[in-house]
C-alpha cells in the first residue's frame, strides 16, 4: 500500500489541516494505468474505483450480467477489506450497465450483498473499460464504504 498523490502533493488540502490519503492497489491485469487506484481511503470514507469482472487471474470471467455482477462485487469486497472495512458498509454505489435491460437480473446478484441497501444510482453506458484487451464487460460497480473506528489508522502509517 503506498500513497496517491494530489496535484503532485501528498497531501490533501482541507482547511489549514492537512489529510494524507492512503491508496490501496492491487494486482490486476495486464495494461492497467499505473496511476489506478482500486480504492482511496480518506478519512473515515473507502473511496472504491470502479471493478468489473476480472477474475484472480485478471482475465475477465465468462459468463453474463449475473456472473459479471458476482464478480465485480467479489472485487469490491476483497477492496473493502484491504481497507479495513466491510461491503457491508458501503452507503453509495454507481453501477454502470451497458443494457438496462439486464436490471433486475444485474439486481438479484447485487440484492445478495447488502443487508442493508446502500443508495445506488444505474446507468446505462454504450461500453465499458477495454484496458488490458478486456472484452465483453457488462457491468461496472464503484461505490464508497464508511471505515469504521475501530478500524481507522492513522494517515501516518
Amino acid at each position: 500500500m503506498g500513497f496517491a498523490s494530489y496535484r503532485g502533493k501528498k497531501t490533501m488540502p482541507r482547511g489549514l489541516i492537512q489529510v494524507t490519503p492512503k491508496m490501496l492497489s492491487r494486482p490486476g491485469p495486464p495494461g492497467i494505468p499505473a496511476s489506478y487506484s482500486h480504492g482511496l481511503a480518506w478519512r473515515d470514507l473507502l473511496f472504491i474505483s470502479g471493478q468489473v469482472a476480472y477474475g484472480p487471474d485478471g482475465k475477465v470471467i465468462r459468463g453474463g450480467v449475473a456472473e459479471q455482477t458476482r464478480q465485480a462485487l467479489e472485487n469490491m469486497k476483497k477492496i473493502c477489506e484491504e481497507g479495513g472495512t466491510s461491503i457491508r458498509n458501503v452507503v453509495k454505489v454507481t453501477v454502470y450497465m451497458t443494457d438496462i435491460g439486464d436490471f433486475a437480473e444485474m439486481n438479484r446478484v447485487y440484492k445478495g450483498y447488502f443487508d442493508i441497501p446502500p443508495t445506488r444510482t444505474t446507468v446505462e453506458v454504450s461500453s465499458l473499460v477495454k484496458t488490458g484487451g478486456a472484452k465483453g464487460l457488462v457491468v461496472e460497480i464503484e461505490g464508497i464504504a464508511v471505515i469504521p473506528r475501530s478500524s481507522r489508522k492513522r494517515s501516518s502509517d
